[in-house]
């Protein structure tokens, strides 16, 4: 959709998303969240999970995986534990916005997976990923304040995303009307999210945070938008 929306519409879906960013702020800049977690208060969360796994250098799989050394290691990773064809077949590793997103809600990011408890709040998981973080003879990287992990790479030389200066392109309007009124643009920045990733992020607006649902052709511009130009660094 090109031109622009209707003013009612956009004071409409603008005023919903202002009324979600407080609870999107951990989903949205989970690494950031949990370099500033306490461990501590991940340990005690994570008596929640001790039914089904240790965390431990010599611990042994329980009805789940031993979590020792999970941040940052590769998806279904461990010897000898029989992992459900769906979270086997994933691949990559268990990074900071992957991990926040299972925790969330394992049946959403794999489909016929075994895992069903959910850690609804956004504070508890980053707290979790903390402590869990700790669990490793070598802790996965946390970032570094001004660190966008590459994102910014993709961005013109000129782009200053502490303000409204949206690359320009099919879908800068409607991210303007839609994101930036309520979104800092440096937290988008921080998302590295491909298409998939950002749709479902609106997915989750829509059904967990009383956004509107857009029409087809808008969320289409949007996800587009934000997937070409703050979506994964490609090597």
């Amino acid at each position: 959709m090109r031109g622009t929306l209707p003013a009612s519409a956009i004071s409409t879906m603008t005023a919903l998303l202002c009324s979600a960013v407080a609870n999107l702020s951990v989903a949205e800049d989970i690494s950031h969240a949990v370099a500033a977690a306490d461990p501590a208060r991940g340990e005690r969360v994570f008596r929640k999970c001790k039914a089904c796994h240790m965390a431990d250098p010599d611990g042994r799989n329980l009805t789940g995986p031993n979590l020792w050394g999970i941040v940052g290691r590769s998806k279904a990773a461990i010897d000898g534990y029989r992992y459900s064809p769906a979270l086997a077949s994933i691949g990559g590793i268990w990074d900071y916005t992957d991990l926040d997103a299972y925790l969330d809600s394992p049946r959403d990011f794999v489909p016929q997976g075994r895992m069903t408890f959910r850690l609804r709040k956004g504070g508890d998981r980053a707290a979790v990923i903390a402590f869990l973080r700790t669990r490793s003879d070598n802790p996965y990287p946390l970032p570094t304040p001004g660190d966008f992990s590459g994102s910014a790479e993709r961005l013109p030389v000129e782009f200053d995303v502490s303000v409204d200066g949206l690359p320009p392109s099919n879908g800068q309007e409607e991210v303007r009307a839609l994101c930036s009124s309520c979104h800092s643009l440096r937290i988008v920045v921080q998302q590295r999210l491909n298409a998939r990733r950002w749709d479902a992020l609106m997915d989750r607006m829509v059904s967990e945070e009383g956004m509107a649902d857009l029409d087809s052709e808008t969320r289409k511009l949007i996800v587009n938008y934000l997937a070409t130009h703050f979506g994964e660094v490609q090597k």
